[in-house]
């Protein structure tokens, strides 16, 4: 009878120490709340570090008819173009208010990119090589686009902001 009342305890201690431990996979640390980016600070360091004379905004308007980007999608947006040389310049940065709404403004954007890679092709070898270098980021819900002569110094600019 001992035997089995030891047993009985065992068991309902070992049940009780695992409820008390976190869910599965927790290590007893918080989980880091996700790092929340100013793109409006990045897209002003942009615009001061490569000289960029007279950008112009894209607000919610202009995402929705440059690229179909609805506003209801966008949580913030640092976005502008500026319009310089035979294409104008594109640098778009986009928190999505989530994840959904991150790939389809991920896929809008390349739908965008694919157009211009295939638009440059027949405008000056600039442009092409531009469009050719040029890819979409996303880092959770955010989600950017650089087609611009200094877009690779744009990207690590835009990723630092990620460390």
């Amino acid at each position: 009878m001992i035997k089995k009342i030891t047993a009985i305890l065992m068991v309902a201690i070992m049940i009780l120490s695992f409820a008390s431990c976190g869910g599965a996979g927790d290590s007893g640390e918080k989980a880091e709340a996700p790092k929340t980016i100013d793109l409006q600070a990045i897209k002003a360091e942009m615009i001061t570090q490569f000289n960029i004379d007279s950008p112009i905004d894209l607000d919610n308007d202009k995402l929705l008819n440059q690229y179909g980007i609805t506003a209801e999608s966008v949580k913030s947006s640092g976005s502008f173009i500026v319009l310089t040389g035979i294409f104008p310049a594109e640098i778009v940065m986009i928190e999505a208010v989530d994840e959904n709404a991150a790939k389809e403004i991920k896929d809008k954007l390349q739908a965008r990119l694919d157009d211009l890679k295939v638009q440059s092709q027949s405008y000056d070898a600039e442009s092409y090589s531009i469009a050719q270098n040029c890819s979409i980021f996303t880092n959770g819900n955010y989600v950017a686009m650089f087609f611009s002569e200094h877009g690779a110094e744009m990207e690590n600019l835009y990723l630092k902001y990620f460390e």
